[in-house]
C-alpha cells in the first residue's frame, strides 16, 4: 500500500475516540468526536484555507511509500516525514517547537483505523470506526 492507497481507504466519515496521557501530570483524558477525511484536488486547497480546515499534504518520493509531508492546521504549519512499512503502518514523525512527534496509522479492517501518537509528554491512542451510510 502506497500513500495514496492510504489516503483513499481513509477517505471518509469517522466516529472517533481518543484516549490520552500526559506523562509529567498523570493526567489522563477522553474525548469522543466525528472526523470527516476528504481528498481534495490541488487546485481546491484555497477552499481548504478559507474554511479554516486542516490540511495534510503528501510529496511522495519513487513510488509512494516514503516522502515529505506538510500539514496546516489551526496551530500552525508543521514539515514532517512519512513511511509505510510492509506490514502497512503509516508512521508520520513531526518536529515542532523543539519536540518529535511520531504518529502511526493502521487498518486492521477496512472500516477500522487504530492510531497512536507520542511526543515529549503525551501520548495518545485513537479507535476510529467508519460511518457508513
Amino acid at each position: 500500500m502506497n500513500i495514496y492507497e492510504f489516503f483513499q481507504q481513509r477517505a471518509g466519515v469517522w466516529l472517533s475516540q481518543c484516549t490520552s496521557r500526559n506523562l509529567l501530570t498523570q493526567v489522563s483524558g477522553n474525548q469522543r468526536q466525528q472526523i470527516k477525511v476528504e481528498l481534495v484536488a490541488p487546485d481546491r486547497l484555497q477552499i481548504c484555507v478559507d474554511q479554516q480546515t486542516s490540511q495534510l499534504i503528501a510529496l511522495p518520493q519513487g513510488e509512494g511509500f516514503s516522502g515529505k509531508l506538510l500539514l496546516q492546521n489551526a496551530l500552525g504549519e508543521y514539515q514532517g516525514e512519512f513511511k509505510i512499512s510492509a506490514d502497512r503502518v503509516l508512521t508520520i514523525t513531526i518536529v515542532k517547537e523543539d519536540c518529535l512527534i511520531e504518529e502511526k496509522l493502521w487498518f486492521p479492517l477496512p472500516n477500522l483505523c487504530m492510531r497512536t501518537a507520542a511526543g515529549l509528554n503525551q501520548t495518545q491512542f485513537w479507535t476510529e470506526v467508519r460511518k457508513l451510510s
